[in-house]
């Protein structure tokens, strides 16, 4: 048996242990239909690119046999749900990465879902989606026209503070109706919470970027901020 060269993305839903309690309640489900709707109104165009998605409790697995262009569409299609997730109220932050990959329809048997899972544990931390270094650098070592790849590659990816690249999931996207629904969010979220607030910030941080490249202006979220010490 070989096991082939595949590419993984593992998206991790955040927030799932409420979206279940929530939908687990006496009112009617407002998180499932969301993501099985979404899910099942992108399974076609995967379908056609041969990529294959799955998702079980809080996870999301898209994956291919690995080649430059499975890659590439491997980035676009998860840029896609990462969109699509957040217009509904849904924050994903993953990795993607590259690595033996073996898959039956049953069994799915994948060192690449191993790395990928790692990489979202490990340094994703925000509502982001990193690549693997080891990946871009195969794809820029072996693609044909290097110079090319590179700058579909600028578009789709950004690189972070801490030097990681990510998908710029806001590329080609509808950035007004995301601000919008980070304001909405915001209201609904205790920011108190470390982790949220950490999320959040990065969040709006990501948008106002994207907006400032545009020359649009940049938004006034109402993240809490330094202060004055009170005890109460």
């Amino acid at each position: 048996m070989i096991i082939h060269q595949g590419i993984v993305c593992f998206l991790d839903l955040l927030g799932y242990k409420e979206m279940v309690k929530r939908d687990s309640g006496p009112f009617e489900p407002i998180y499932l239909p969301k993501i099985e709707d979404l899910l099942t109104s992108l399974k076609p165009s995967f379908d056609k690119t041969g990529l294959e998605i799955r998702q079980f409790s809080d996870s999301i697995v898209l994956s291919s046999k690995y080649s430059i262009d499975n890659a590439v569409k491997i980035i676009e299609a998860a840029a896609q749900v990462q969109y699509s997730m957040i217009i509904n109220g849904i924050l994903v932050r993953g990795g993607i990465a590259i690595g033996r990959h073996y898959t039956n329809g049953d069994i799915v048997y994948s060192q690449a879902l191993v790395e990928a899972y790692y990489i979202e544990s490990k340094y994703a931390r925000f509502p982001r989606i990193v690549i693997d270094q080891n990946l871009i650098e195969l794809m820029l070592g072996t693609s044909e026209d290097p110079k090319q790849l590179e700058l579909k590659l600028s578009h789709i990816l950004l690189k972070d503070s801490d030097s990681l690249s990510f998908i710029n999931y806001l590329y080609n996207q509808d950035d007004d109706l995301h601000g919008r629904v980070i304001m909405d969010l915001l209201k609904q979220t205790n920011l108190n919470h470390p982790s949220l607030y950490e999320k959040y910030r990065w969040l709006t941080e990501y948008h106002n970027y994207i907006v400032s490249k545009k020359g649009k202006k940049t938004l006034q979220f109402p993240l809490p901020s330094f202060s004055s010490w009170n005890y109460t």
